[in-house]
């Protein structure tokens, strides 16, 4: 068993047309419990779960400044599956990963186009992920 704990910075960006072009950075604190399968002494895959707390969101539209956004539609948690390879020398990791969200980070009521309700809409991060870690025991 492992776990990790750290601050992730994932955002997405978006073409709206009434918006214009923009884009959304969320800040978050993670929490990953995890099991690993030890391949030899350097190498291992790990797999968990990865629950991400949001603590900070900021709004870019077209070239303006970082804002905080005027509606908060986004949850302040979720939770997401996880898959690593991980590779180690002396206390060193560098990993690569794939985080699946299975709780929306954002959701909204979508209409039709002449604006009757046709049911909510979650919208999921799934990320590739690279870092490099230092193991304090």
């Amino acid at each position: 068993m492992g776990g990790k704990l750290g601050y992730e910075s994932r955002g997405y960006k978006f073409n709206d047309t009434v918006l214009e072009k923009g884009e959304i950075r969320y800040n978050n604190i993670s929490i990953s419990p995890y099991g690993i399968f030890q391949i030899n002494d350097r190498l291992s895959v790990e797999a968990g779960a990865s629950y991400l707390i949001n603590i900070d969101q900021k709004l870019r539209i077209g070239d303006e400044q970082w804002q905080e956004p005027v509606i908060d539609l986004h949850n302040k948690a979720y939770l997401s599956l996880l898959a690593n390879v991980a590779y180690s020398f002396n206390r060193f990791q560098v990993f690569a990963g794939f985080d699946y969200g299975i709780t929306p980070y954002l959701k909204v009521q979508a209409t039709d186009i002449n604006g009757e309700p046709i049911g909510d809409v979650g919208l999921f991060f799934h990320n590739i992920k690279i870092g490099v870690g230092y193991r304090l025991f």
